[in-house]
């Protein structure tokens, strides 16, 4: 098992019960959905909240998100017009263009 810590933290702390290792904030980020989604089980949500609790930089992120998403919720979805679409998609095509690898 691999030695999971806040980034704040010493290596190898835990959360002062001796059972659960924290993971690193880079960790916790990567499984940030999972965290989100209500549907995560139960044991993997435990072991991340136990580094939302002792760690006060992702606890931002965390609440930031949430009302982030509960504030779109409440929201209409709205459509784009064509000549903004087409925009859009000439600048990412440039974009996808100047980013290959010549040859």
């Amino acid at each position: 098992m691999p030695v999971w810590r806040c980034e704040r933290s010493s290596l190898g702390s835990s959360n002062g019960k001796g059972k659960t290792r924290l993971l690193t904030c880079k960790q916790f980020l990567k499984e940030l959905n999972d965290y989100l989604d209500p549907g995560t089980d139960p044991e993997t949500k435990r072991h991340l909240q136990a580094h939302v609790t002792e760690c006060p930089n992702c606890f931002v992120i965390v609440d930031t998100t949430m009302k982030t998403l509960e504030i779109y919720k409440g929201c209409e979805p709205q459509t784009v017009p064509e000549d903004v679409k087409s925009r859009l998609w000439r600048a990412l095509e440039r974009k996808m263009a100047a980013k290959k690898p010549t040859t």
